[in-house]
């Protein structure tokens, strides 16, 4: 009796223990989100794919740390668009799986998904941090609450989050405790911890779970309230972009009815298209709008039929230059200054233009079709991506290459953190042989540190560890995945 006793205290004990070191991962990860004092660190590209969590408040010790899996950011099928928020704590990508989702990169915890009647083709999160927007093949665009897609809770506080995964519920059931999970979740749980409740602890003799049709029902309300607006465009959707202030909203596509502009600029108050531009064949394919405070507000456009980078004034509509490629035009990105415009195309090359000259500034190639490009938020870099399964960061200064890694699939798209301390990359690749079902994923990599930040000088004032490259630049190596050309003192 007293052996069953004391068996008994023992399995609740580990019940207890293994119940506090899953609320303490919860809580170390919903305060990572909230509280910026809380770092983490994450080594990209690591085998045993572990986070872990640092609470270094003022001292930079260390007082408490956790490990967890991190989860890959997979989709079923080809990433079309990834865009950092603000802050730099979520991520937002749209796939051809028709699903819009929501993720926090540090964890790889999926925070929502919804579901389009085609392609989600383009998402762009608003300068201020409010509001997402995503594009569809279907010619539709819709803006979403930012607020309640990262947080899976309403104004009134109610969520739609799994309390096993911390995920959207999919398929809710009520289990015997009286709470609801995942379906899957929830049976995977009692597999693998046992008959325990995920909420409580305590043991459960009823392992049988029954559908939530009430959460059913509140999931819709939620996706209902999430979506605030959906504007209508013509025949597909291919980019969006917000204006500087967040206050207008840019939607180009394939457009070629009467009456029916490629690109449309629609003013977010009102809910009305206030310009319409053509662009060439009616066919847009990437937008950038012009950053910095200038006298009149231009945007980038460029279409792949048409083989063109045109940049317009907004308010009045019309077209200030056009800079003409060789192959189709993928992508677009403005310097911070909002002086130079690089573009990615099918002709191999990646172009930074001056924007006032109207002239070619230089020009950098990949080994096949460059897919995108991004400009750091600090100048200094320009990554691209391309066809040739490899992702390229360019000296912006002098077109030099400061680093290229390979991957075994395509490069769809690439963007700079906010703080320019990571690279995300979206790609479209096969885990197996060939025949194998398509998946994708969205990929983290440390980002060169700015040159400024990187010179040593010993006492002498000469450059500490340096190496010298075939062209004579100096390079610093601060580790596998840090490289950086310096200029000589």
């Amino acid at each position: 009796m007293e052996a069953s006793m004391l068996a008994h205290v023992t399995d609740m004990d580990e019940l207890q223990k293994a119940k506090v070191e899953e609320n303490t991962r919860h809580t170390l990860e919903e305060t990572l989100v909230h509280d910026k004092s809380h770092v983490m660190h994450m080594l990209a590209g690591t085998a045993h794919g572990f986070a872990k969590f640092f609470r270094d408040k003022y001292s930079g010790k260390v007082d408490a740390a956790a490990e967890c899996p991190r989860k890959r950011m997979m989709h079923k099928d080809g990433v079309m668009s990834i865009c950092w928020s603000p802050c730099g704590h979520f991520i937002v990508s749209g796939d051809r799986a028709n699903k819009l989702r929501v993720w926090h990169p540090k964890t790889g915890r999926l925070c929502y998904a919804a579901t389009f009647e085609d392609w989600c083709t383009t998402v762009a999160w608003s300068p201020d941090g409010r509001y997402i927007a995503a594009g569809c093949m279907d010619g539709h665009a819709s803006m979403w609450d930012a607020k309640m897609l990262t947080t899976g809770r309403d104004t009134a506080g109610n969520t739609i989050l799994c309390p096993i995964t911390r995920e959207p519920l999919e398929d809710p059931v009520i289990a015997a405790d009286g709470h609801t999970y995942s379906k899957t979740a929830i049976l995977d749980w009692y597999k693998t911890k046992g008959n325990t409740s995920p909420i409580t602890g305590r043991r459960i003799f009823d392992t049988d779970v029954n559908p939530c049709q009430h959460m059913v029902r509140a999931v819709k309300r939620f996706h209902a309230k999430a979506r605030i607006h959906t504007f209508e465009h013509g025949e597909s959707v291919h980019a969006v972009c917000w204006s500087i202030n967040s206050a207008k909203l840019v939607i180009g596509g394939y457009n070629v009815s009467v009456g029916n502009e490629p690109i449309k600029v629609w003013d977010i108050g009102i809910r009305k298209c206030i310009m319409r531009m053509v662009h060439d064949l009616h066919d847009v394919y990437s937008l950038a709008w012009q950053p910095g405070d200038h006298r009149f507000e231009h945007l980038a456009s460029t279409s792949s039929a048409g083989k063109t980078l045109k940049v317009w004034r907004v308010r009045f509509g019309d077209c200030r230059h056009t800079f003409e490629h060789s192959d189709y035009v993928t992508g677009v990105a403005w310097s911070p200054d909002g002086d130079r415009i690089a573009t990615s195309s099918n002709d191999w090359g990646v172009r930074i233009w001056g924007h006032y000259s109207g002239i070619l500034l230089m020009e950098m190639f990949h080994d096949h079709f460059a897919m995108c490009v991004s400009w750091s938020h600090h100048g200094h870099f320009l990554a691209s991506g391309g066809a040739d399964m490899s992702m390229c960061v360019w000296n912006a200064d002098d077109g030099t290459l400061i680093r290229k890694k390979n991957y075994g699939f395509q490069v769809n798209d690439v963007k700079f953190s906010p703080n320019d301390d990571v690279i995300a990359l979206a790609s479209r690749y096969s885990t197996a042989k060939l025949g194998k079902p398509w998946v994708s994923r969205i990929m983290l990599q440390k980002a060169p540190l700015e040159p400024e930040h990187i010179i040593e000088y010993d006492e002498r004032g000469r450059i500490i560890n340096k190496l010298t490259d075939e062209n004579g630049k100096k390079i610093r190596m601060h580790g596998p995945d840090q490289y950086a050309i310096m200029a000589s003192p």
